[in-house]
């Protein structure tokens, strides 16, 4: 029997003039699985999803507020509450300090995650070990922008 949310590993094989090889993909959750009786045994049916399906299907039941709290760590709370962790792979502009950070019911944890994935001009992967590495945003110097009149 399948647990719900258990984690998968894939592994791609290919065969090459080296023989055969293979490659590990990140985990996959299962999401719903089947099992239906038949000729030959029967047959096993498993549909998952990666890490970015997870923070999609979390919604929180309230509103949650934080105050001065920084990218980086909020990045890190939110995936949290799926189970995953944020690795910083040393990203300078997720420790940005917010004033306000708001998530509501109707908003998915991926929703939240892509939002401050933006304001830290960074991007994401799902990877090993229940991780989604956090990688600076290609073409960009990393440099947060200065907001406000000039004069």
């Amino acid at each position: 029997v399948a647990k719900l949310l258990a984690a998968v590993r894939i592994r791609r094989g290919y065969r090459t003039a080296q023989g055969t090889e293979t490659v590990d993909t990140p985990n996959y959750y299962i999401t719903q699985a089947t099992f239906t009786d038949g000729q030959g045994g029967g047959r096993l049916c498993l549909i998952a999803t990666d890490a970015f399906g997870l923070l999609d299907l979390w919604h929180p039941v309230e509103p949650i507020v934080w105050y001065g709290r920084s990218i980086r760590w909020l990045l890190e709370e939110i995936c949290s509450r799926v189970g995953l962790v944020a690795l910083d792979t040393g990203v300078t502009s997720l420790g940005i300090t917010l004033p306000h950070f708001a998530i509501y019911p109707q908003q998915s944890g991926l929703a939240a995650v892509r939002t401050l994935l933006r304001l830290g001009q960074a991007v994401a992967r799902a990877s090993a070990n229940d991780a989604l590495a956090i990688l600076t945003f290609p073409g960009t110097d990393a440099t947060w922008p200065e907001i406000g009149i000039h004069g």
